[in-house]
């Protein structure tokens, strides 16, 4: 009986220093890929900066265009007696109402890109802390 003892005493040392050694195993990859980790995180930080300052520039893209649009309407509104200049700024007009549909379709597909990728980096930053927690690095 004291010779079976001894063997399961063994026994569950064994099996404690196997658990130890790869807990061990388990932190040593996890800071691995911790530094991976910081590394996609800045990297989709940088392109969620670079979309949201893409959105501010097709934003006062589009405030410029409909203030050159306002500009030219004033104009042919006043130039109805000169009949060449009015065309003239009637063709401008509509290019610009072209220019300005089409900057306004890239602003919602921006938008829209940004704000998908926003969502994406949010989830995975809380699974990725919902992970450390539930390891104990956090």
């Amino acid at each position: 009986m004291e010779k079976f003892k001894n063997i399961m005493i063994e026994f569950v040392i064994i099996i404690i220093i196997f658990c130890i050694v790869t807990m061990a195993a388990l932190v040593d990859l996890q800071i691995k890929n911790s530094d991976e980790n910081l590394k996609d995180i800045q990297s989709v930080q940088y392109d969620l900066n670079q979309n949201k300052k893409n959105i501010y520039e097709l934003e006062n893209n589009i405030i410029n265009i409909n203030n050159q649009i306002s500009t030219l309407k004033s104009n042919m509104k006043s130039s109805k007696g000169d009949r060449d200049k009015w065309n003239k700024m009637a063709s401008e007009y509509n290019m610009k109402i072209e220019e300005r549909d089409k900057k306004a379709s890239e602003y919602e597909d921006a938008r829209k890109k940004y704000y998908n990728e926003y969502y994406k980096y949010e989830s995975s930053k809380g699974l990725m802390n919902w992970i450390k927690t539930v390891i104990g690095i956090n």
